[in-house]
């Protein structure tokens, strides 16, 4: 039998964060128990991620530009002798165009694309979309592609799949804080700064996670430093789950960090960080799983920020109707069920 490989196509930086990339590394992970061999590609790549991935004996190569021949040329450099994957994690739409997703597969490499976005049409062999708003929408794919969609095939870390879902906490005053790794739009500074500010507020204690590609870090430790009687910062912390399972509230993006919250039945209030996440944010909003308050695209003031303060003061449970029908939906071992397909698929 031929040899399997996965090349994993995936980006990091301080615009982008690094949901993408924890992602990525769970399904090598994953992979490698299939015996597939895994190499990581990469455009920009945060130098600690990189070493990460050194770390767990991942080969990464840094690729020129995103052309259809130049992961062809890379790919058959490697070894012509085998069954390929090339795994695209990535907001860019280039990756979706109908010549990009053809050559490839022309060239004999399967294809799979991680995407949210249902306005092209998919020749992918697989299509994976792990947030629910996929259950409810039509993606226009080929005969033979197998469509992964819905948080039954999350992808979870090991230390999330080890805990499993957790009972829902009550409302609380015990708020979790954390806008993923980047934080690109500077929430967590805004917040830290209103809410030392903000009497009515002490009441609260919040707990806050910085990620290591914020590039707010030392303006936060600092004004904590001065006063952080309702504050607790933490940075890169690789036991967030132990921080979630402390709070019974959060503040988030609808991102990676939002699953594993309502995993760990922490219910969410919602700011959008990008074009791709405002969509989603209000979805869950709409269908009453979480409590949207703001997006990238809107103006964050001292009246928004009453608004907020207000929010915070008297959320009530009826904002997340719906949270444990969509609890009800996540599968903690969703990554095994992928990599499953995906031992089919390069067996075949």
């Amino acid at each position: 039998m031929k040899e399997k490989y996965a090349f994993i196509y995936v980006n990091a930086d301080s615009k982008i964060g690094s949901g993408h990339f924890w992602r990525c590394v769970s399904i090598a992970n994953e992979l490698s128990k299939h015996d597939i061999k895994i190499l990581f590609i990469y455009s920009s790549l945060f130098p600690a991620l990189l070493q990460t991935l050194k770390q767990n004996n991942y080969s990464a190569y840094e690729i020129e530009d995103v052309l259809p021949n130049y992961f062809i040329q890379m790919m058959n450099d490697e070894n012509r002798d085998y069954n390929s994957l090339l795994i695209i994690d990535s907001d860019n739409t280039f990756f979706y165009e109908k010549n990009f997703q053809t050559e490839i597969i022309d060239s004999g490499i399967r294809l799979m694309i991680i995407s949210v976005n249902p306005d092209f049409h998919y020749y992918a062999h697989v299509l994976l979309n792990q947030n629910i708003i996929a259950c409810y929408q039509k993606y226009s794919v080929e005969n033979y592609t197998r469509t992964l969609l819905g948080p039954e095939y999350f992808i979870y870390t090991p230390q999330f799949r080890k805990l499993g879902i957790q009972p829902v906490k009550q409302l609380g005053k015990k708020i979790f804080v954390s806008f993923g790794s980047a934080d690109p739009c500077h929430y967590t500074l805004q917040l830290v700064e209103l809410i030392l500010r903000t009497k009515s507020l002490s009441q609260f204690n919040f707990h806050v996670i910085v990620g290591v590609l914020n590039q707010d870090y030392e303006k936060i430790k600092e004004l904590l430093e001065l006063n952080s009687y309702k504050v607790q910062l933490y940075y890169n912390i690789a036991n967030v789950s132990t921080i979630m399972l402390q709070c019974n509230l959060a503040i988030c993006s609808p991102g990676l960090m939002y699953w594993e919250l309502a995993l760990m039945g922490v219910r969410s209030i919602l700011f959008s960080s990008s074009s791709r996440e405002k969509p989603i944010a209000d979805f869950l909003h709409y269908k009453e799983f979480a409590c949207t308050f703001h997006h990238y695209d809107q103006v964050f003031d001292e009246t928004k920020f009453e608004l907020f303060q207000n929010l915070l003061l008297n959320v009530k449970d009826t904002y997340f109707n719906n949270f444990s029908l969509l609890r009800n939906k996540i599968n903690s071992e969703g990554v095994t069920k992928i990599s499953g397909e995906i031992d089919s698929l390069l067996c075949n």
